[in-house]
């Protein structure tokens, strides 16, 4: 299982840009405390290793990914925000004369600084931010 672990770790860089999909609730300017949340699936593409990995297929299966987050927005666009998230993911490695199956999951804080802006849609609010985590 650690061998899947690693080797799913390698697709994962390997495959960027993957597929990932989420469903976030309707984004709006905020002023004062809020509460978020987002759920969806990502898929990163079969993936054959290479280089120090040759001869190893890895067939991940859909992975969930879910986020919470609270934060405060100033009214001015600016919003202070700590988001919680989670990934898991299920897959296949063949190779190393064998089959090996295992899980990934993956857990992770940030804290964000996204800054809203009007378009003058009123329906669309786009948004550009920094934030740092692990």
């Amino acid at each position: 299982m650690n061998t899947l672990r690693k080797a799913l770790l390698v697709a994962s860089v390997a495959a960027l840009p993957g597929l990932a999909w989420t469903v976030p609730a309707n984004a709006q300017p905020v002023s004062g405390v809020y509460l978020g949340a987002g759920v969806g699936i990502n898929n990163i593409f079969n993936t054959k290793g290479k280089s120090n990995l040759a001869g190893i297929t890895v067939k991940p299966d859909l992975g969930g990914i879910g986020a919470l987050s609270a934060g405060y927005g100033f009214g001015n666009g600016l919003r202070a925000e700590l988001e919680f998230d989670y990934t898991g993911q299920s897959g296949k490695a063949t190779g190393f004369g064998g089959n090996t199956k295992g899980d990934v999951y993956n857990y992770g804080v940030m804290a964000n600084a996204p800054y809203d802006f009007d378009p003058g849609l009123g329906w669309v609010y786009p948004y550009v931010g920094a934030g740092v985590g692990m």
